[in-house]
């Protein structure tokens, strides 16, 4: 809110949900747009950031994903301006919003660790809720997201 058009080259938007990223850039698109660009390191909901992002026009150009103290973090370099990583990728769009482009084509080792863990995860919660009989929409749900991890464990370890 504080910056005004063509102030900065650059800004840093990190350490929040992305929700709240999502609605801060979408309050300022003149001003994104004006910028070169943009840091995010959203805590949540990386799948809607990427898709608001493709849906705004705004270039993931580069990602890179860090673990501390067992948490994942993801940050993306975006810009209004130019795409670097124009290679199609051979993944559901689904999967690539949730793990990626940047990270998937770039075979990131830290990436591969998080899908193997979210792999376990998942496959944990699938027999729980089996066990427990959650709905049938809740377990597909959690089947697709496997699915999807699997999709790109195979892409990433190929």
């Amino acid at each position: 809110e504080q910056v005004e058009k063509g102030e900065a080259d650059a800004v840093v938007i990190a350490g929040m949900g992305g929700k709240l990223i999502m609605q801060i850039l979408e309050a300022s698109m003149d001003k994104v747009c004006a910028l070169q660009e943009l840091i995010l390191q959203p805590q949540s909901e990386l799948e809607f950031v990427r898709a608001f992002l493709r849906e705004k026009n705004l270039h993931i150009l580069q990602e890179n994903m860090v673990e501390e103290d067992g948490k994942y973090y993801q940050i993306l370099k975006v810009s209004p301006l130019t795409a670097v990583h124009n290679q199609t990728l051979p993944l559901s769009r689904e999967t690539q919003d949730l793990f990626g482009p940047c990270l998937l084509l770039d075979k990131n080792p830290e990436l591969v660790r998080f899908l193997r863990y979210r792999e376990q995860i998942t496959l944990k919660i699938l027999s729980q809720m089996q066990a427990e009989g959650a709905g049938e929409k809740d377990r597909d749900r959690m089947q697709q997201l496997l699915s999807c991890i699997r999709e790109a464990l195979e892409y990433v370890e190929a």
